[in-house]
């Protein structure tokens, strides 16, 4: 539910929007919430009225607000691709001046959902920018203000103006529910446009809402429907019907059944919270004139020569008289929120003295509804009394006791005399309570007092102050003796008034600055004490700090002299032992390494000899293998010849070709090499090894 806090009845971003077309599918603030969500602050809203349904309750949500810039705005429209740079500058302009707040209403948070289908959804209205504020003053200036004059109503709702401005103000809601719609004429509730003109009677006024205003005249222009004559508003549920007749505006009814019967309403059924009819409410009520204006249309007999006892003059004139009530829970209110009592009965004083009101509380204790009525329920109330004198102990313990038991005793608009009364009331209640037990059977007080009233006249300042003190005593003793009676609820403001309570308070506060005052004295010699002790206190510790220092640093200085020079020997020791240790090690390593070289060098003369060795041998072995291969043929060979290789063809396997001499033999199997001189050899040798 987006608002504004500086505009008109709307104002230039909502026109532009409007103007626009991008209000109708309410895409602007539905693109605007989640960043609201996000970055608005967050508080808990409580609904106006309760749900509809079998079983009414108000709920509770979040509610996230946040101030729209334009860019806010703009990004929205260019997200939907209806920008444009005269739209862009138009609401730049406008949203300069001009502070717009964007509100989110959450209701799907299971904190606040009751028992069932927690399927909740975020409620966006087709409206961001709306000034409730400016709206009711216009028609509280317009509207409510010209009531009485007719003619000043019709020309404010022809002004196109105004009209327009009802218009917007209707269709910025919810226009799908009738219990949603905005509607000037539901204004202030049970004080509405209507029930307004009934209470003051205007007869002119509610004649031309009833014939040019109401559902069945302004179908098409809903907006301009100011009178609801069935609508049950206010506390006590009532329509426009019960309000005529309760206030016994006679006129008013007849018109009202006039219109009823011109449109074929029914209003018999109409009820009110208590569950009374318009009849059974003029029977109550004795508005006997009513009563018979609604006999027809409820068909009983009306009555003869009868008029309105209980109109709203001689309701408002009652009320002004000094009287004493007996008030109490009527067996007719069925309704849990229905805690007003009623009034039981009551008795009008003759005089404004307290002995005129002890005589009209001990009646009234002795009449038929006090003792059919349970006490824990019934209430005593002095009103409208100007106390002419200040009431004694004497009387102000019989009036408790004549109201012991009871819910409660109150003054209900009254004036004493003097800070006396209060004062000695209050005595009268500690004394009691001083002495009273826990049991609910002896109790000698109501279980609530509410006598604190303003005085008429100012005491002189002695008996003021005097007054004062004794209040302030009695105080202190009353909230110490309060806490042991379990069943006193207790007494308003202490049985004191305001003036009263506001010097006891400005009393209390110097007498706590003068405490103060000597308390910070004290304070302060305290404080210099503490300050001169720590002083010397520092001293001592420095000096003891400083020898101790000192002391240390000598100590100290011993120490590392001592430290120094072990040390000292120490290195020269391990400097001497490494050294002799260094030596002994290179002499080892000489004798070591001279020791290898020496071997190394046998090892390798060694070696050179034996492969010398190896090497004649197997230069032995060749010349044995050589000398081994001879040829196998029919003589020795007198020349060398190359050594071949070839498969002999006969015998299949290998053999080689010995050296021999061409000339000198001849090969079996193998053909060789010709000879010189023409002749084929052949050469067989078996393999030689």
């Amino acid at each position: 539910m987006p608002f504004s806090t500086e505009t008109s009845w709307t104002n230039q971003t909502l026109d532009l929007l409007r103007g626009s077309g991008h209000l109708e599918d309410r895409a602007i603030p539905e693109m605007l919430n989640q960043q609201t969500v996000k970055l608005g602050f967050r508080m808990v809203s409580h609904q106006s009225k309760p749900t509809e349904g079998e079983r009414p309750m108000r709920l509770d949500a979040w509610t996230y607000v946040r101030r729209v810039t334009a860019r806010d705005v703009l990004k929205a429209l260019a997200d939907e691709d209806e920008s444009s740079a005269t739209l862009s500058k138009a609401i730049n302009l406008s949203m300069e001046g001009q502070k717009v707040y964007h509100v989110v209403v959450r209701g799907n948070d299971s904190k606040f959902m009751p028992p069932g289908d927690r399927a909740g959804v975020d409620v966006v209205t087709s409206y961001f920018c709306q000034s409730m504020n400016f709206v009711i003053e216009e028609v509280n200036k317009f509207l409510f203000d010209e009531l009485a004059d007719a003619h000043a109503i019709w020309e404010v709702m022809d002004n196109s103006q105004f009209d327009n401005m009802l218009q917007v103000f209707f269709e910025d809601g919810d226009t799908k529910k009738d219990a949603t719609l905005h509607l000037v004429g539901r204004f202030n509730g049970g004080s509405n446009l209507l029930h307004s003109c009934i209470k003051e009677g205007h007869h002119a006024t509610l004649k031309i809402l009833l014939n040019d205003f109401t559902v069945e005249t302004v179908e098409k222009t809903p907006w301009r429907r100011l009178a609801e004559p069935l609508r049950r508003v206010g506390l006590w549920k009532v329509t426009a019907f019960h309000r005529a007749v309760y206030d016994g505006e006679l006129a008013c009814l007849q018109e009202l059944v006039a219109w009823a019967v011109r449109h074929g309403h029914d209003i018999t059924p109409l009820t009110n919270v208590e569950g009374f009819t318009c009849l059974e409410l003029a029977e109550k009520e004795g508005n006997w004139a009513c009563f018979n204006v609604l006999a027809p249309i409820f068909k009983v007999e009306a009555m003869k020569d009868v008029k309105d006892t209980h109109t709203r003059e001689v309701r408002h004139a009652s009320l002004l008289t000094p009287r004493v009530e007996l008030v109490g829970m009527a067996d007719s209110v069925v309704s849990l929120k229905q805690k007003q009592m009623q009034v039981l009965q009551q008795t009008k004083l003759p005089g404004q003295s307290w002995s005129h009101v002890l005589s009209a509380v001990q009646e009234l204790t002795t009449c038929q509804e006090f003792h059919h009525a349970d006490r824990d329920t019934l209430k005593i109330r002095i009103c409208k009394v100007d106390f002419e004198d200040d009431a004694s102990e004497a009387i102000l313990g019989s009036l408790l006791d004549a109201a012991k038991g009871l819910l409660a005793l109150e003054a209900d608009f009254c004036v004493v005399k003097t800070d006396h009364t209060l004062v000695d009331c209050l005595r009268v209640v500690v004394d009691r309570l001083g002495t009273a037990a826990g049991d609910v059977s002896t109790m000698s007080l109501p279980r609530k007092i509410d006598l604190s009233s303003p005085c008429a006249e100012i005491l002189p300042v002695e008996d003021e102050q005097a007054c004062d003190r004794q209040a302030a005593n009695l105080l202190t003793s009353f909230v110490e003796n309060v806490g042991h009676v379990p069943w006193f609820f207790g007494a308003r403001n202490a049985l004191i008034n305001k003036k009263q309570r506001a010097r006891l308070a400005k009393l209390l506060a110097s007498q706590s600055l003068a405490s103060k005052v000597v308390f910070d004295s004290f304070l302060f010699v305290c404080l210099l004490v503490v300050v001169v002790v720590v002083v010397v206190v520092v001293v001592v510790v420095i000096a003891v700090v400083v020898v101790v220092v000192v002391v240390v640093i000598v100590v100290v200085a011993v120490v590392v002299v001592a430290v120094v020079a072990v040390v000292v020997v120490v290195v020269v020791v391990v400097v001497v032992i490494m050294i002799m240790v260094f030596v002994v090690v290179v002499v080892d390593v000489v004798v070591v390494v001279v020791v290898v070289v020496v071997f190394m060098l046998i090892v390798v003369v060694v070696r050179r000899r034996r492969r010398r060795r190896v090497r004649s041998r197997r230069r032995g072995r060749r010349r044995r293998r050589r000398r081994r291969r001879r040829c196998r043929c029919c003589c020795r060979c007198c020349c060398h010849g190359r050594r071949r290789r070839r498969c002999c063809r006969r015998r299949r396997h290998c053999c080689f070709c010995c050296r021999c001499c061409y000339c000198c033999c001849r090969c079996c199997c193998c053909r060789m090499i010709q000879p010189a001189h023409g002749l084929t050899l052949r050469c067989s040798f078996e393999s030689l090894l």
